[in-house]
């Protein structure tokens, strides 16, 4: 098997990516991993220890379809013929692409190659914030390489029936399989206390835990004036510190941090950063909000439900598959700071509400939302294509 990937930054698609590749390999099948260089190639690499075969490149880039940063037709055939011979030296049977440079990188490194069985993850709602310009012309690009592809997997059923919608797709051929995540990596690395101490926490203090790239998508402009008006709240607990947690869209976060400032809640806000073990964030957690404007199903939460953190999202997307409301958690409308801060004040005041919601999350996450599920997906997809010649 090659398992494909064009980028290697801290994000939830190499996350998944990863995680199924170790699944994969866990289960026998041998895997090339072919990525670009990054930040996330050092997680690739530990890989190694189930046998499979990292190969970062340059030459796997998400650029082959940005006309803004120019085509490299000389980089591509090179990114072509690296994918044929790889293919013929491995005697490489199935190709798992992740995103859609890597797909157009299959789709045309793999004509002729009619023995091979071609599959691809889709981890995100198509193009919900590109301007008009650039949409229509991935569009042509993705839906041609799509074509090519035996079973097209999406993170969550929204994701399956708008990747269905844009591009036009047979509704059999686009399947769901829900996001998850191996709940034995959600193992602390430090005690709790001393995570509060590293990061500033009071020791008794209610922390309220948000973790994905400061961005605008993700929202949390309207977690900040949510938590503005609990604290103003006469009958609620001031003994409150959220966590902001993840990667940094530098002017995204300048905003925020001047968001808090004006709202008079700087005092009670962390700014971590990224944090390679979430699971050490988790466990202080007493609450985990997920504000996405859009999220196609966000790791981050499913993470927060396995470790048993009583979860609030907002009623949008996959979130809206993930949380069952008033009973594996809470939701709360769209860009409505007002419905969040009222979904908060409920679970601040009510432990015993939070404690059935966590106990029912874990519940949810261990049926729907393992990396286990994730592939018994796609084997039982692909189960008359002869799955032990691929291992």
């Amino acid at each position: 098997m090659l398992q494909i990937i064009d980028a290697s930054s801290m994000g939830g698609a190499e996350n998944h990516t990863r995680l199924i590749t170790k699944e994969f390999a866990r289960r026998g099948y041998r895997i090339t991993l072919l990525c670009p260089y990054g930040p996330y190639v050092g997680l690739y690499k530990e890989l190694c220890r189930y046998g499979v075969e990292v190969r970062p490149s340059s030459l796997i880039s998400k650029h082959y379809m940005n006309p803004f940063y120019g085509f490299d037709l000389f980089r591509l055939i090179k990114a072509i013929r690296l994918i044929r011979g790889l293919v013929k030296a491995n005697e490489i049977t199935l190709i798992h692409s992740h995103k859609h440079p890597a797909d157009l990188l299959v789709s045309l490194s793999t004509v002729g190659m009619k023995r091979l069985t071609n599959i691809t993850t889709i981890h995100s709602m198509e193009n919900k914030d590109k301007f008009m310009l650039w949409r229509w012309w991935r569009y042509y690009f993705i839906k041609k390489s799509l074509s090519r592809f035996k079973r097209i997997f999406a993170v969550s059923e929204y994701v399956r029936s708008n990747t269905i919608r844009y591009f036009s797709l047979p509704p059999e051929k686009v399947v769901t399989m829900m996001n998850g995540v191996d709940t034995s990596e959600l193992t602390p690395d430090s005690p709790a206390y001393e995570i509060k101490r590293k990061f500033g926490v009071k020791p008794d203090h209610f922390v309220i835990l948000c973790a994905g790239k400061m961005e605008y998508r993700k929202g949390q402009d309207i977690l900040l004036s949510a938590m503005s008006s609990i604290l103003k709240s006469k009958d609620t607990p001031k003994d409150i510190t959220l966590v902001l947690a993840g990667s940094s869209n530098p002017r995204f976060e300048k905003s925020l941090r001047k968001l808090s400032g004006e709202l008079g809640i700087a005092e009670q806000v962390k700014w971590v950063g990224y944090v390679p073990n979430i699971s050490n964030l988790l466990q202080i957690a007493d609450l985990y909000v997920q504000p996405s404007r859009w999220d196609p199903l966000p790791r981050a939460l499913i993470e927060a439900m396995a470790m048993r953190v009583p979860s609030i999202g907002t009623d949008v997307d996959g979130i809206a598959e993930l949380i069952e409301h008033e009973k594996s958690g809470l939701l709360f409308k769209n860009e409505d700071a007002d419905d969040l801060a009222l979904k908060l004040k409920k679970s601040l005041l009510c432990p015993e509400l939070r404690k059935l919601w966590s106990e029912q999350a874990l519940i949810q996450v261990n049926k729907k939302h393992t990396v286990h599920k994730m592939v018994d997906t796609i084997e039982s997809e692909l189960c008359g294509e002869s799955l032990e010649n691929w291992s």
